[in-house]
């Protein structure tokens, strides 16, 4: 009777096995055949890893597709296609180091070429004829303020940028207010840095394709990155203390990069309030936010990129969270190559400074109106 029972589990186990292996092919004929990669669907995942000071970082040569983008990473865990050893000598080069959150990253770019770092670098050699320029996409999902000033001082500014041109605005208005450890991606990006998710059964599940489909509809529902808590929504405004740190955060990446000898430029981000669902409330909190953040930076001397209100929204289908879209992308790279230029060098930037003013003096309307409606 026992080695009878031991023969129905081992046929059952046996049957499970190769049903979830039909299954599993299945599911994998399926993504390959929409443009999905195997790992594409758990992104949150294997695109970034733990990192001691910053949380978490991109993981060095990882790659994912879907069928509307393409993602890889280089050695270094930046979203470029070239790594940091391949870069021209820091004499030959005129390094602009781009940092932010997923709008610098690119997410909704279509491929590392058409995130705004990338089109940036084009435009700054189109624009002088001079190739040294050299634009690192370091950009990473969710970074906020706090991450973005630890990851220039750690690792950026060992590499001699002439320039870091940093886009921190959204991320850290929308999510100061929370506790440290539940704010900025961590409510959502990447569950490698926490224990269950990092632990080798979960890992291993999750290069299943047919798994990792089910984790990524019921993860949100059910966990974040600390395992069974439900993250905490964004607040409506900023308060005394979450502007606080936000303009500490600012200070202190001024700070590193002029001891540094790098030049630093804030862009002033543009976030479409009217597709994010901003309410009124919401919008005042996020100028008063600006304000202060332009004051800060006239106060330092750091130079600001205009792009909020000069952004031409019309035509933009915009992603989830105000991501710009390859359109957007490339926009908003030559709005502010020019801007760049006069900081850098008036003499560089020919006349182009002066048609992208008219151009963004005829989009300021648009774009001011876009970003309240």
């Amino acid at each position: 009777m026992a080695r009878t029972r031991r023969h129905f589990r081992f046929r059952l186990a046996a049957a499970l096995l190769v049903g979830f292996a039909f299954v599993e092919a299945g599911v994998r004929a399926v993504d390959a055949r929409r443009g999905f990669s195997s790992r594409s669907r758990t992104a949150w995942f294997w695109l970034y890893e733990a990192d001691p000071r910053l949380g978490f970082r991109g993981r060095p040569h990882a790659a994912l597709a879907t069928p509307t983008q393409t993602i890889r990473h280089n050695a270094d865990g930046f979203r470029d296609d070239r790594d940091l050893a391949a870069f021209p000598p820091a004499k030959q080069r005129r390094l602009v180091a781009c940092v932010g959150d997923a709008g610098t990253y690119g997410l909704g770019a279509g491929s590392n070429a058409h995130t705004y770092p990338a089109v940036l670098e084009r435009e700054l050699r189109a624009l002088t004829h001079d190739d040294r320029f050299v634009v690192l996409n370091a950009g990473l999902p969710n970074y906020s303020s706090a991450e973005i000033a630890t990851l220039v001082e750690d690792r950026l500014l060992a590499l001699a940028p002439e320039l870091v041109v940093a886009m921190s605005f959204k991320e850290d208005f929308e999510y100061l207010e929370l506790a440290p450890h539940e704010r900025n991606g961590y409510r959502f990006y990447p569950l490698r840095i926490g224990g269950f998710w990092a632990s080798g059964l979960p890992r291993l599940l999750l290069t299943s394709s047919f798994l990792g489909r089910v984790a990524d509809k019921t993860r949100p529902a059910l966990v974040d990155d600390f395992g069974v808590r439900r993250a905490l929504p964004a607040h409506e405004s900023v308060g005394t203390e979450g502007a606080r740190r936000y303009l500490e955060n600012v200070g202190r990446l001024a700070d590193r990069c002029q001891r540094a000898g790098a030049t630093l430029l804030m862009v002033d981000q543009p976030v479409h309030y009217s597709m994010c669902a901003y309410s009124d409330a919401k919008v005042e909190g996020a100028e008063r936010l600006r304000k202060a953040l332009h004051d800060l930076c006239g106060e330092r001397g750091v130079p600001v990129l205009s792009a909020h209100t000069t952004l031409d929204w019309k035509g933009l289908t915009l992603g989830d969270d105000n991501l710009l879209g390859t359109a957007g992308y490339e926009r908003l790279a030559k709005l502010l190559a020019p801007q760049i230029l006069a900081v850098v060098n008036p003499a560089e930037a020919t006349d182009s400074p002066r048609r992208a003013q008219r151009s963004g003096e005829h989009a300021e309307g648009t774009g001011d109106r876009a970003g309240r409606d």
